[in-house]
Parts: structure tokens; C-alpha cells; sequence
């Protein structure tokens, strides 16, 4: 289950960055996990 999720964060990791600079408190909130992405 590690591995399956760490491939959706990759994938998500772009989509999450750009939105970043739009609310990047609601990206940690939402996604604390992929903090690791930003």
C-alpha cells in the first residue's frame, strides 16, 4: 500500500505544486503526506 500510494504523490506532486502558490495551506492541510512533494 506504501508503494501504490507513493506513485499517486509523485503524480500529484506537479499538480499539487502549481497550485501551491494558490493556497498552500490548504494543499498541507489537505495532503500532509505529500508535504514532502512541496
Amino acid at each position: 500500500m506504501v508503494k501504490g500510494r507513493r506513485r499517486i504523490v509523485n503524480k500529484s506532486c506537479p499538480r499539487i505544486q502549481a497550485r501551491r502558490e494558490n493556497a498552500s495551506q490548504s494543499a498541507y492541510k489537505k495532503h500532509p503526506e505529500q508535504s514532502e512533494c512541496f
